[in-house]
């Protein structure tokens, strides 16, 4: 086994690919992609709703179209090239939901998120955060 280098990581090509027939869809296929950490961290961040509550900055989950969310980072093109946009997520949300619900569950395996995650950014949000700004 070769220790790697920063080159070495660099040229990785580490990103899993799989094609989904989409019943719902009339059996056509899709091709989907594992998430990059980039895209990954940018869902994530997604499934936020920060607020300023007087001096407090209040941050909840919003799971609220979560799976479009999720699909459009995902889906790509035969170039690898991604297929949607992220303001894609609205229309796409208005799709069928096994569709959609199908290709997120090949987008979560393939980049080993699980349902626990999703449930650990609520459960790391109980305590509002206090803002450190001075008061007006």
């Amino acid at each position: 086994m070769a220790r790697l280098t920063k080159e070495s990581i660099r040229e990785q090509d580490d990103l899993k690919q799989e094609e989904v027939v989409v019943e719902a869809w009339g059996g056509d296929i899709v091709l989907v992609r594992e998430p990059t950490a980039k895209q990954k961290d940018a869902y994530e961040q997604s499934l936020l709703d920060a607020r300023r509550v007087g001096n407090k900055m209040q941050i909840k989950p919003n799971f609220e179209n979560s799976k479009a969310k999720l699909v459009v980072q995902c889906l790509i093109d035969e170039e690898g090239e991604r297929l949607l946009a992220d303001n894609d997520a609205g229309w796409l949300g208005d799709k069928s939901a096994s569709a959609i619900g199908q290709i997120a569950k090949v987008i979560e395996r393939l980049g080993g998120m699980t349902e626990e995650d999703a449930t650990e950014i609520g459960e790391n949000l109980e305590i509002d955060q206090q803002d450190d700004s001075p008061s007006s």
